[in-house]
């Protein structure tokens, strides 16, 4: 089902396209033009996240509502990775949730990427720092439409066709007991 939502969401984007070339008052090797231009535009992701990840270096995002939400900064690429850029990311995930429970808020951490070994780690690295909190880590089923939508982005973002096989998404929620005994 994944598989046919993706060719299915790449027929609809060629026709649209091509749609939108035979409207446009060109000649034919301008329509021709056009239509390749729109239609590989999704593939220019790759170099604006290269630019944009000049500017932006964090490892994550924060969303603020009535729980905080971390989430693997888009810009950052999740392949190919040293050592040290691993080493990067996950600080970068331990330093986010830890700047999150200080807003006494529930923190929401949801990623592919997430495993109970990594989890573990970020339980260890909290109750190091002297953290009071409550976790729970659970998992959501991961559906054909989302992982179609992935699917989708590692290709327009990493030009690579890799199809997410998960069936489940894990999630860990953690939320402060009391405050930390620094």
């Amino acid at each position: 089902m994944q598989q046919r939502l993706v060719i299915l969401t790449l027929i609809l984007w060629l026709t649209l396209t091509l749609a939108f070339s035979l409207l446009t008052p060109a000649g034919p090797g301008g329509v021709l033009t056009l239509w390749m231009l729109t239609a590989a535009s999704p593939f220019m992701l790759r170099p604006l996240n290269c630019v944009t990840r000049q500017f932006y270096r964090r490892p994550c995002l924060l969303s603020r509502k009535k729980r905080i939400t971390v989430h693997l900064s888009p810009w950052q690429p999740t392949v190919g990775l040293t050592p040290e850029r691993v080493s990067w990311f996950w600080s970068g995930v331990y330093e986010a949730a830890e700047s999150a429970l200080q807003e006494g808020k529930t923190v929401v951490i949801a990623s592919h990427l997430l495993t109970p070994v990594r989890a573990a780690r970020l339980r260890a690295y909290l109750t190091a720092r002297g953290w009071s909190y409550h976790s729970r880590l659970t998992s959501v089923p991961f559906r054909d439409s989302a992982r179609a939508l992935m699917q989708l982005e590692i290709l327009f973002r990493q030009w690579r066709w890799r199809c997410p096989s998960r069936s489940e998404w894990p999630v860990m929620l953690l939320w402060k007991s009391s405050e930390p005994e620094k």
